[in-house]
């Protein structure tokens, strides 16, 4: 009983073999959308002025002045709720 039997050996962690989870072909096609979705974003913040700081408009009011007025005649001392 001399033959050359190997045993198997369980695989160390850097013999192991992964299975990916998108093919070559499918991980191009991811690749190449992400570019076209980064540039479809680059090119919307150039032509509606992100380069120059012009994506928000900020419309500037003027201030308006509170005025009260109370009668001082018929004011009472200290005022107190409506219930």
């Amino acid at each position: 009983m001399s033959g050359d039997v190997t045993k198997q050996q369980p695989k160390s962690r850097d013999q192991r073999t992964t299975v990916p989870l998108l093919r070559l072909a499918d991980q191009a096609t991811v690749a190449v959308l992400v570019v076209l979705a980064l540039a479809s974003m680059a090119l919307y913040w150039f032509t509606q002025g992100g380069h120059r700081g012009a994506l928000i408009e900020i419309d500037r009011a003027q201030p308006l002045q509170a005025r009260f007025q109370v009668e001082l005649n018929s004011a009472p001392w200290c005022a107190r709720p409506s219930l």
